[in-house]
């Protein structure tokens, strides 16, 4: 368990991380750190590895405070953006890198590589050279080199940020696997939100220095802890709802108080809605209207008025046009309820 206590960052005057409580592991072997770019969660790995100092606060492993532990002493793998792969050596060498320095013998180094050539997919590439790879192999190889000391700890930092989002997505759920298999507790961050719910069983969400919502993919999805949460995971329309009755009442309709809705108290609540919560038809009987069309690849995504004025976005699989009336169906698993 990696166990932050108000850590904070500085540099210079110029405070980036501001007094994070933060608890990793546990039950959870991948979690990760899911936010835009420059909030600080690039900076709070770092620290976490060693390669940043922190201002105050304590971080612990296993209840050992490492706070002042140097780097090579952490026992912690680190995986970059680029991978940082030494050039001039083959995929074999890279991977025992670690090995050669803790003093394991060539014989079990090797051993070593096999098997987490294995446990990448790449069996019998650690006589090539690391150029000679793709950036998917190679992101493989950085994984492998950081796994071969059998780490407390794997941090990942936009493990795939570099690579292409058909390689992203696929490489995305090969890592979880890889991790998960290793045995390795494992941080990863990401401003992806399809990466993080694809690899990690939990998501903290962070803004401006600070973890502002912590919780399963599911669960922050559909109750995202406020309006600035819900957007970032692609919320286009935040409206107001109810609580009654035993359902969430909404402008697009009702939704049942099922899945990661039970529980939800009475009363009012800011709802949620992207465009695939809300389905729409042509019906010249309704009284909502398409405002605003933009064909998609077998749908289309539009803009409906609903009766009292209020717009939304929606998602057609038929063709509708502007000045269409049409009929709203809510998509119960894909509307959020804001707020804890």
């Amino acid at each position: 368990m990696l166990t932050l206590h108000d850590v904070t960052i500085r540099y210079g005057a110029h405070e980036v991380v501001h007094g994070v409580d933060w608890a990793v592991g546990g039950n959870a072997p991948v979690t990760a750190l899911l936010g835009p770019s420059g909030c600080g969660k690039s900076t709070l790995l770092r620290a976490i590895a060693g390669l940043e100092p922190i201002a105050g606060g304590s971080i612990a492993f296993d209840g050992s405070d490492v706070s002042r532990v140097p780097v090579h002493r952490r026992d912690f793998g680190i995986v970059f953006q680029d991978g940082q792969l030494f050039p001039g050596r083959t995929v074999g060498q890279n991977i025992a890198y670690g090995l050669a320095r803790r003093g394991v013998g060539r014989a079990q180094a090797s051993a070593r590589v096999d098997e987490l050539l294995d446990l990448v997919q790449l069996p019998g590439v650690a006589g090539r050279r690391v150029t000679e790879l793709s950036g998917g192999q190679a992101q493989r190889v950085a994984l492998a080199r950081a796994l071969a000391p059998r780490p407390r700890l794997l941090l990942l930092d936009e493990p795939l940020a570099a690579l292409d989002r058909l390689l992203r997505e696929d490489l995305a759920v090969a890592i979880s696997e890889i991790v998960r298999a290793s045995g390795t507790p494992t941080v990863v961050v990401t401003h992806d939100h399809g990466e993080a719910a694809l690899m990690a069983d939990v998501v903290s969400v962070m803004n401006d220095g600070v973890i502002v919502d912590t919780a399963s993919p599911q669960r922050l999805w559909r109750r995202p802890a406020d309006a600035w949460v819900a957007r970032f995971l692609g919320a286009t329309d935040i409206v107001d709802g109810v609580v009654a009755g035993g359902v969430l009442r909404t402008p697009v309709g009702d939704v049942a108080l099922d899945g990661e809705l039970v529980g939800l108290t009475g009363g009012a609540r800011a709802v949620s809605l992207r465009p695939d919560s809300v389905l729409v038809e042509r019906d010249q009987t309704s009284k909502a209207e398409v405002t605003r069309v933009r064909p998609l690849v077998g749908s289309w995504h539009a803009w409906i008025r609903l009766p009292g004025g209020l717009e939304v976005q929606a998602t057609a699989n038929g063709e509708v046009r502007v000045g269409d009336r049409v009929s709203v169906t809510p998509m119960p698993e894909r509307i959020g309820a804001v707020g804890r």
